[in-house]
C-alpha cells in the first residue's frame, strides 16, 4: 500500500501522539506506585520503632507541612481536601487554623495517654486507649476500620508482628487482636499492672509488670515461652531488646539483661537513679544506655548554674560536670545522686566512662527523655550548656541553655553538632520543664509533646519547624505552626474537644512511616503530611 509523504507524517503524528500517551500512562502509573510505596510500606511496628527503641527511621517528612487527616474517635474524622481532591473536607493550607475551616467535636469518647505513640503496620495505624478500646484507623483516610475491647485500658504503645497487634492493660491483661478484623486471638493474665510498652523481635513479645516478673509469650499464638525469676521490685519502665537478651529495669533500681531464650538473669548491676518509670533503655552498638528519673526538683530549673558559669570553654564544662556528679568541685549543689543516665556493655555491663550527659536538664512531672540514634549511626541527647552549637540559645530555667549533642562512643563525652548556625529561626519552647520526645527520619530530628506540640530539626542545616500546635496562642505565648487546631485561647469560642478521663503523663515523638507524620493526641490521631 502506498501513502503520501503527508499521510507518513500525519501517522508519525499521531503515532507520537500515541506513544506519548502510552508513555505518560506508564509514568502515572509508575509514580503513583511508588507514592504507595513510600507513604506505606515502612512500618512503625513498636514504641520507638524497633525492639533497640532507636527511634530512627530512614522515611522523612520535610516542611512545609500541612494536615492530612485528623481522627477525633471512631465516627468522626476531619480531611484535607488538598490531599485528596475527592475527599470531603476543607482546603486547610500550612498555618491555617484547622477550627476556622471544620467544625471540631466538643468532645470525644476516648481518652489516649500522653506516652502513647502510634503504630504504623500494613497501611493500618493501631492505637488504644484509658477506656479500654483498641482501633485500627486506615493509615490513608483516617477511616475507623475496626475497634475492640481491651477492658481495663492502657497507658503505653501497641506493638505489631505477623499481623498481630498486642496490647496490655492497666489491670494485668496482654491480648492478641488480629490486626485485619480486630478479632481477639488470646490473652495472658498475669498478676500486677502493665505501664509500659511491649516489645517484639516478630517473633515473641516481652512485657513487665508491677508483680516484679517479665513474661515472654509466642505473639502468634499467646503461648506463655517463660516468665522471669522475681527482679525484687516492680517493672514500671520500658524493656529493650537484641537477638540474645531483654534490657530491663525494676524499681530498686537494679538494670537486668535477661536471656530471651529462658528468662533467666544474666547480668544485673545496680543504676543511679530515682525510677525507670515513662523511661525505656536504648540498645546501640555494644551499648545499652540507660535514663533514669534523677532527684525531683521543680522543672530541674536552675541545676548546676554554678557549673555552667565558672566553665571557661566546652572541654572544661564538661570536666566540671564530671566533678559535679562525682559530688566535688565544690559546687554548692555537687551530689553524685544527680546522676540519671548510665552507659553499659551489653556483653558484662561494665561501665565504660562517665559522661556529663548524665545531668538532669529536666524533671518536672515528666523524667528525662531517653537518647535517639540518628542514621549517621550518633547517639544523640539533650545536654545542659553554656555553650550552644545546635539547638536554640536560651531556655526557660536556666540562665544558660539545652543543647542537642551526640555522645562519643569511646569516652562518653560531648560531640556538638555545629552546621554554622542554631535552630533559632522558628518560634518554639524551649524549657526546662517542657522538652520533648525524640525520634529521627532521614535526616530529621523530630521532637514531640503534647502540651507544647510538635518541631522538627534539620540535623544538617539546623533549620527547624513548628509543625503542630493545639492553638494559635496559649500560656503567654504564641504558636505559628504550621498546622493549628483552634485559635487564641484568650477568646471564647475554639477549643480542643474535651476527653472521657484525665490523660496519663509521659512524652513520646511521632511515628514516622512513608510520607507521614503520625501523632496521637489525647482526644485522637493526628496524620501530618509534607505540603506539595
Amino acid at each position: 500500500m502506498y501513502f503520501s509523504s503527508k499521510e507518513k507524517m500525519e501517522g508519525k503524528i499521531n503515532m507520537n501522539r500515541f506513544t506519548k500517551k502510552i508513555i505518560f500512562a506508564v509514568l502515572e502509573l509508575i509514580i503513583s506506585t511508588c507514592i504507595f510505596i513510600v507513604g506505606f510500606t515502612a512500618d512503625w511496628t513498636q514504641l520507638q520503632f524497633d525492639a533497640q527503641r532507636t527511634g530512627r527511621t530512614t522515611d522523612s517528612v520535610t516542611p512545609p507541612f500541612r494536615m492530612r487527616w485528623v481522627w477525633f474517635g471512631p465516627t468522626v474524622t476531619i480531611r484535607n481536601h488538598l490531599s485528596n481532591s475527592s475527599w470531603t473536607g476543607p482546603d486547610l493550607f500550612p498555618g491555617e487554623i484547622l477550627a476556622n475551616k471544620a467544625t471540631l467535636p466538643t468532645s470525644v469518647p476516648c481518652t489516649f495517654a500522653s506516652g502513647v505513640q502510634p503504630i504504623v503496620a500494613n497501611n493500618k495505624v493501631f492505637v488504644a486507649d484509658m477506656d479500654g478500646k483498641v482501633y485500627a484507623i486506615n493509615a490513608d483516610d483516617g477511616s475507623t476500620l475496626w475497634q475492640s475491647d481491651n477492658p481495663g485500658g492502657t497507658v503505653a504503645s501497641c506493638a505489631y508482628a505477623n499481623n498481630v497487634v498486642v496490647v496490655c492493660s492497666v489491670t494485668g491483661k496482654i491480648r492478641g487482636y488480629n490486626a485485619t478484623t480486630g478479632t481477639q486471638l488470646w490473652e495472658v493474665s498475669t498478676k500486677g499492672a502493665i505501664t509500659s510498652a511491649p516489645v517484639t523481635n516478630g517473633q515473641v513479645v516481652c512485657v513487665g509488670n508491677s508483680n516484679r516478673r517479665v513474661y515472654c509469650v509466642n505473639i502468634t499464638n499467646g503461648t506463655i515461652i517463660w516468665i522471669s525469676s522475681d527482679l525484687g521490685a516492680q517493672v514500671g519502665g520500658g524493656l529493650a531488646m537484641d537477638e540474645t537478651s531483654v534490657y530491663v529495669g525494676a524499681e530498686n533500681m537494679y538494670f537486668y539483661a535477661l536471656n530471651i531464650s529462658d528468662g533467666n538473669i544474666r547480668k544485673s548491676v545496680k543504676v543511679q537513679g530515682q525510677s525507670f518509670y515513662l523511661e525505656w533503655p536504648v540498645v546501640f552498638s555494644s551499648y545499652v544506655f540507660i535514663r533514669t528519673a534523677p532527684i525531683p526538683c521543680v522543672g530541674s530549673e536552675y541545676v548546676g548554674e554554678e557549673v555552667m558559669n565558672s566553665a571557661t570553654n566546652i572541654d572544661d564544662e564538661q570536666n566540671r560536670w564530671l566533678q559535679w556528679l562525682s559530688g566535688q568541685g565544690g559546687y554548692t549543689d555537687a551530689s553524685v545522686d544527680w546522676k540519671c543516665f548510665t552507659v553499659l556493655n551489653k556483653t558484662d555491663f561494665s561501665e565504660p566512662f562517665n559522661t556529663p550527659f548524665a545531668v538532669p536538664y529536666e524533671g518536672c512531672g515528666t523524667p528525662p527523655e531517653p537518647p535517639v540514634i540518628d542514621n549517621q549511626g550518633r547517639v544523640l541527647s539533650y545536654y545542659k550548656t553554656r555553650y550552644t552549637k545546635f539547638a536554640k540559645s536560651a531556655a526557660f530555667g536556666t540562665n544558660y541553655t539545652i543543647d542537642i549533642s551526640a555522645i562519643d562512643l569511646t569516652t562518653g563525652r560531648r560531640i556538638v553538632i555545629d552546621n554554622g548556625r542554631l535552630a533559632d529561626n522558628e518560634t518554639y519552647t524551649w524549657e526546662t520543664d517542657n522538652l520533648y520526645g525524640l525520634c529521627v527520619g532521614g535526616n530529621i530530628l523530630y521532637l514531640r509533646q503534647n502540651f507544647r506540640g510538635t518541631v522538627c530539626i534539620d540535623l544538617q542545616t539546623s533549620s527547624a519547624t513548628l509543625v503542630t500546635a493545639h492553638y494559635s496562642w496559649e500560656d503567654g505565648g504564641g504558636f505559628p505552626a504550621d498546622f493549628i487546631y483552634c485559635g487564641d485561647t484568650r477568646e471564647q469560642g475554639q477549643r480542643l474537644p474535651s476527653v472521657s478521663t484525665r490523660s496519663w503523663a509521659g512524652r513520646v515523638s511521632p511515628a514516622v512511616s512513608g510520607n507521614v507524620i503520625y501523632i496521637t493526641e489525647t482526644f485522637g490521631v493526628a496524620a501530618i503530611e509534607h505540603h506539595q
